[in-house]
């Protein structure tokens, strides 16, 4: 950040980077004050399945030793995946433990090329339960913009919150279909 930030949460993923990539803060910093939000906020909002914690101050540490982070245009952004999409070393819930796959040998392309970006991956976050029927869209599966108290498209989803109450700075959502 441009100012004496006592933490990054907030941040956006270009300051972030930036910051990280000139030496301003390191990764594994960024990460910790993601941590610490995360675990002051998500008891309420439960939007993360798995918050991997020290997985992820080690991912950090990773993109601190490395000795160029020009290459890197996400170095050291804490990012939230939704439990659909593969990462390696958790299990696959599909929504629910009833549907839970066995641990994901590999990460989804997705996550592969976050993390080969020096993105960070802080946790995997919760599927929506369904929305009410006075809050659906006639042409969309998820909230929108048609119920006032939720943003459109992705306001029922684990990654949503997560993204916009600052325990991630960037959150990828997968399709279920």
């Amino acid at each position: 950040m441009d100012n004496l930030a006592t933490t990054w949460v907030g941040a956006t993923a270009k300051q972030i980077s930036r910051a990280v990539r000139r030496g301003d803060t390191t990764a594994t910093q960024v990460v910790a004050d993601h941590l610490e939000q995360i675990a002051i906020s998500d008891p309420a909002l439960a939007a993360f399945r798995v918050v991997r914690a020290g997985e992820a101050i080690a991912e950090a540490e990773k993109v601190d030793d490395q000795e160029d982070l020009a290459n890197l245009p996400l170095a050291g952004v804490p990012v939230a995946v939704k439990e659909n999409t593969p990462v390696a070393g958790l299990p696959t819930w599909h929504g629910s433990a009833a549907a839970r796959s066995a641990v994901a040998e590999d990460d989804h392309e997705v996550v592969r090329r976050l993390r080969g970006a020096g993105a960070v991956v802080v946790g995997v976050t919760r599927p929506p339960p369904s929305p009410p029927a006075w809050c659906r869209s006639p042409t969309a599966t998820t909230g929108s913009a048609r119920c006032a108290s939720r943003p459109p498209a992705a306001a029922w989803s684990g990654s949503s919150p997560a993204a916009t109450s600052s325990r991630a700075t960037w959150a990828w959502t997968a399709g279920s279909g």
